[in-house]
């Protein structure tokens, strides 16, 4: 709007001006003579173009990205992928860099997610190598690729310890809120989705102390979450290890396959975590936990009666009932099944008045 005002305020002072000069027609017609014959210094060349008209010149819409993960919560399913990498030079002048891989698959309705991190030349805790957490049917599986075979696979089964989708994986934990990002573009399909492109620099960026920075995102039109997000930044680098190493630090967060995953698979490893078919758990059992055949859980019961559970149910399931033992409210029982034997022991928990239980099917010999 101040633009436009411009030229006409001009206009009118320029009329008013003209008119206090002087209101004859003559006056009128010297001061135009005047306005139209050069000086030499001044002469206008008449094959130059002519000056541009003043245009309105569109100032460009911005906004916040404080949220970025936006409505994420919202969606039926979705896969995620979030690339991090960093390179630089320590006060040494040796090379570091190091990356981090993340992906993430959700479904909603059933809460089943699986999330990998791969990470290099890291720093965190002083962990390297490949991670992968499932939560599929209520029970959450920690499963690493580099771990010895009977180790490569932990599960446990707890609403206190079952994967929180909302604190994993949003682009507003690992790098921040975006202000007054600009808007370069508006409908482009991005990974299937229709969205607007927005930009930003180091002067938008309401996090670090970077010495230059800079990125784009591209956000649903229809949902407001973020579908693809890319940046660069320079500076210390306090992520991958010392915070006394300076390079730069390159990110890359796409979301993919919106609400059409239906199913989280988990690798023979975990899926062998399960209970056999034919040795019960009871209904009532909590903090459900699974590492290289043993299985853990904790029930409102009293030893006594979790015993009495185990004699009822094994036989039903075809086991034969072996030794038992008893001290005080320590109790172990046996069960032996063809080629198979199942320990059970089963210890008072004082805290809660109910038990503690732990079955360990033996190893041939």
């Amino acid at each position: 709007m101040a633009r436009k005002l411009l030229p006409i305020c001009i206009t009118a002072l320029a009329l008013v001006f003209t008119a206090a000069c002087g209101s004859s027609e003559q006056t009128a017609q010297n001061v135009q003579e005047d306005l139209d014959t050069p000086t030499t210094s001044e002469a206008v060349d008449p094959t130059s173009p002519p000056e541009p008209e003043p245009t309105d010149v569109p100032i460009a819409e911005t906004r916040d990205l404080s949220d970025v993960e936006g409505n994420l919560a919202e969606l039926e399913s979705y896969r995620l992928q979030l690339n991090i990498s960093f390179e630089g030079t320590n006060d040494d002048g040796e090379t570091e860099s190091g990356t981090i891989e993340m992906t993430q698959a959700f479904i909603a309705v059933s809460n089943d997610q699986h999330m990998q991190m791969v990470m290099d030349g890291t720093d965190i805790d002083g962990t390297e190598g490949t991670f992968e957490f499932f939560q599929v049917d209520g029970t959450t599986y920690i499963y690493s690729v580099e771990a010895g075979s009977e180790a490569q696979c932990f599960s446990f089964s707890s609403d206190e310890e079952a994967l929180d989708t909302t604190a994993m994986l949003q682009p507003a934990d690992f790098m921040g809120g975006i202000e007054e990002a600009k808007l370069v573009g508006k409908s482009e399909v991005i990974n299937g989705i229709n969205t607007d492109h927005y930009a930003f620099d180091q002067a938008g960026l309401s996090f670090g102390l970077f010495a230059s920075a800079q990125g784009e995102a591209w956000i649903a039109q229809d949902g407001g979450y973020m579908v693809k997000y890319l940046g660069e930044a320079s500076g210390t680098n306090a992520l991958f290890g010392a915070s006394d190493v300076e390079g730069t630090i390159i990110w890359e967060y796409n979301l993919e396959d919106i609400n059409t995953v239906d199913s989280i698979v988990l690798p023979p490893e975990c899926a062998a975590q399960s209970p056999a078919d034919d040795v019960p758990v009871p209904d009532n059992a909590v903090d459900k936990a699974n590492f290289a055949g043993l299985i853990t859980f904790s029930s409102p019961d009293t030893p006594t009666d979790v015993a009495a559970y185990y004699r009822d149910e094994m036989p039903a399931q075809g086991w034969g009932i072996g030794e038992e033992t008893t001290f005080g409210d320590f109790i172990t029982l046996e069960f032996t099944k063809e080629e198979r034997t199942l320990s059970i022991t089963i210890s008072p928990d004082e805290e809660s008045g109910g038990s503690d239980v732990m079955l360990n099917e033996l190893a041939e010999t």
